[in-house]
């Protein structure tokens, strides 16, 4: 299975020339790789120890604020699943905020899921 994903916010506006690639190991959690930029601990797109990929797009930017950040849910998914079911658990189980569309790969599975969610609403596809 592939699953590829670019970073092409802005392009042009030099946050290109800050592209950084990170392993994580924080103790006790899975191992992953998360690919971002200088300065931005979240994530947007990472593979893990198990296998798994997840990548975002954002949609609409109108939502509750009350919710786990999407860049900290990325992390989450990382850091805690093992399995593309856990790592679908894990977003509808977290207080969401704004609309975003996910995409989960399982390479050892070989599944994939397209998930819309909204902080009220989550849509496999």
């Amino acid at each position: 299975m592939y699953h590829g994903r670019v970073l092409d916010y802005l392009k042009g506006v030099g946050l290109e020339q800050d592209a950084v690639i990170t392993v994580l190991e924080p103790e006790g959690r899975n191992v992953w790789v998360n690919v971002g930029f200088a300065g931005f601990v979240g994530s947007v797109t990472a593979m893990n120890d198990k296998q798994l990929a997840i990548g975002e797009m954002g949609g609409h930017h109108e939502g509750e604020w009350e919710g786990k950040p999407m860049a900290q849910l990325v992390r989450e998914v990382m850091e805690r699943a093992d399995t593309l079911d856990e790592a679908v658990e894990i977003l509808r189980a977290s207080p969401r905020t704004c609309d975003y569309s996910y995409l989960i790969s399982d390479g050892k599975a070989r599944r994939a899921i397209g998930i819309r969610a909204t902080a009220t609403k989550i849509r496999d596809h």
